[in-house]
């Protein structure tokens, strides 16, 4: 299925238009652009969409852990807090 991007025949492509066609099929609408772009390369406009396609927000990386030290250091602390919460019940 040919998505409205690649449909459009004029290289000048409306800021309106292109926000259009990402909110309505972002998945289909990054392939199709990187399908114009590899043919317009001096619009601004193409530009701008490139780097906020290619942007990887922070909610999309994935979440590190970290080492087995520093998941240790972490149980510990937060058993010390516990410690030191209880300690007016005991007494």
């Amino acid at each position: 299925m040919e998505s409205e991007i690649q449909k459009q025949n004029s290289p000048k492509l409306s800021p309106k238009e292109l926000e259009q066609q990402y909110r309505s099929n972002p998945k289909g609408f990054r392939s199709s652009f990187d399908h114009i772009a590899a043919k317009i390369k001096d619009e601004k406009l193409l530009e701008f969409w490139k780097i906020r396609l290619d942007y990887e927000s922070p909610a999309e990386v994935p979440l590190q852990l970290g080492n087995t030290r520093q998941i240790s250091a972490l149980v510990f602390v937060g058993s010390l807090m516990l410690v030191l919460i209880k300690i007016p019940e005991i007494f």
